[in-house]
Formats: structure tokens, C-alpha cells, sequence
């Protein structure tokens, strides 16, 4: 016992929109995934932006800080210079205290370094993250991953659409 042409064609039919249907629905939620790696791509390069302005920043206090401890330090070294006796106008106190303000200035210097390359880790995490996900949300567009499931539902339709062919007798 075989199906009849006309079993066949509403198989073939059915089978049809059945891959159609699937196809639709798996393209609609790869898009809907797509756009949510995407936002979540721009998330994570808005993210890496802040917390590298929080580094920046934190830098800029530090070296704030750094300075001011630094102004006490040269403060109390003239005062205790100007005690000894020592003429500061000239000579080699004169060449301690610039030598010293070039040092202070250098550590400053070095401090914010290494907060700009801190804020610059961060931009780079947050750019990896987001290629990552802008790879993920590429390859759901391209159909190269959730678009596998509704491959094999589009053969299982087509299955379907040929077994009316196969059994007609």
C-alpha cells in the first residue's frame, strides 16, 4: 500500500511550509541574537571607555597627590638647608634642588604612564570583547551556526515532499 499523487502533493506541500516556517523562525531568531551580541558588543566598548576615563582619572589624582607630597618633601629639605647655613642661590644646593625637581617631575610623569597604559588595557579588553561578539552576531547573519537546526528541518520537509514520489506507485 502506497500514498496516493494527491497524499503525496499535500505531504510535499506540508513539507514545504514546514521548511519554509522553520527557515523564517531560525532566521528570526538569529537575527534577534545577532542584534543582541551586537548590543552587547557596543556594551562592552562603552564599558572599557569608562572604566579607562576611571583609570585616567585615578592616575591624574595620584599624581596630584604625588606632587604634593613631593612639594612638602623639597619644602622641608630648603628649610632645613636655609637652617644649616647653606646659600641656596647658587652652587651645588642650587644644582640638588633642580636635579631633584627634574627627578619629582620624571616619577610624576612615569606615574601617569602607567595609568595610560592601564586605561589603554582596558580599551583593549573591551575591543576584544566586543570583536568577539561581533564575530558570534556575524556568524548567526551568515547562518554558519543556529542556522543548522533549520537546515535539517528544511531536509526533513523536503523528505517529506520526495516520500510522496517515493511511494506513488
Amino acid at each position: 500500500m502506497g500514498v496516493s499523487a494527491e497524499g503525496g502533493k499535500v505531504i510535499r506541500d506540508v513539507g514545504g511550509t514546514l521548511g519554509v516556517l522553520t527557515r523564517a523562525g531560525a532566521d528570526r531568531g538569529a537575527a534577534d541574537k545577532a542584534g543582541d551580541y551586537e548590543r552587547l558588543a557596543a556594551l562592552s566598548e562603552q564599558e572599557a571607555r569608562e572604566r579607562a576615563r576611571k583609570t585616567r582619572e585615578q592616575a591624574g589624582k595620584e599624581r596630584d597627590a604625588l606632587r604634593q607630597r613631593q612639594r612638602e618633601s623639597q619644602a622641608r629639605g630648603r628649610a632645613g638647608w636655609g637652617r644649616s647655613g647653606v646659600s641656596l642661590a647658587s652652587g651645588s644646593p642650587l644644582a640638588v634642588l633642580e636635579g631633584r625637581a627634574a627627578e619629582d617631575e620624571q616619577e610624576q610623569l612615569d606615574l601617569l604612564e602607567r595609568g595610560e597604559s592601564a586605561a589603554s588595557a582596558e580599551l583593549g579588553s573591551g575591543a576584544s570583547a566586543a570583536a568577539r561578539y561581533r564575530n558570534r552576531a556575524e556568524s548567526l547573519r551568515s547562518g554558519s551556526s543556529g542556522a543548522d537546526g533549520a537546515e535539517a528541518f528544511r531536509r526533513t520537509g523536503s523528505l517529506l515532499a520526495r516520500g510522496g514520489r517515493v511511494f506513488d506507485y
